[in-house]
């Protein structure tokens, strides 16, 4: 007796089947490590511009605050030249990020009988940058960096410096 032909059609078309679901659950599998990997990345981008925003807002911030503590200060006695803080939300513990505040003067004659610097804390001095009337200005250079605590891999920073007139 003669086999017949439709039983030998039959294995080798399930055969087929059998590489075509390996192929098609190696594709599957390829693209959803690449959706994995691309969200991850996606997410660390994310977290970055979130964190970079925050310290460019806090660099902001920390001028005014420093424009507030110039003013406060009595500039007879000495003038304010640093100012170190840390960024600490709703106190969770340890800080998101440090703040460092370095002050230099521009325009102040280095006596201290008219509510000046002295010549030390004077960044250029008065006899060519400002007129009489002028109360001097105030170099500001802010630097915010992040805390190594956060564990993010890489160290968010960001550096603003500014002209204020006093």
């Amino acid at each position: 007796m003669i086999p017949e032909p439709t039983h030998l059609h039959v294995n080798q078309r399930s055969g087929f089947a059998m590489l075509m679901a390996i192929f098609v659950i190696v594709v599957v599998g390829t693209l959803m490590a690449l959706m994995i990997s691309l969200s991850s990345t996606s997410l660390k981008r994310t977290t970055n511009l979130y964190l970079n925003e925050q310290a460019a807002l806090l660099a902001r911030s920390a001028v005014e605050y420093t424009l507030l503590a110039i003013s406060g200060t009595d500039r007879t006695t000495g003038c304010l030249t640093n100012i170190n803080t840390t960024y600490n939300p709703q106190g969770i513990g340890n800080p998101m990020f440090n703040i460092a505040v370095t002050i230099r003067y521009i325009g102040l004659s280095g006596g201290n009988g008219n509510n000046e610097c002295t010549a030390a804390e004077s960044f250029i001095p008065n006899n060519r940058v400002s007129a009489p009337e002028s109360k001097g200005s105030a170099l500001i250079d802010v630097v915010v960096e992040s805390d190594p605590s956060l564990n993010i891999g890489e160290t968010i920073r960001y550096h603003r410096r500014t002209l204020q007139k006093l």
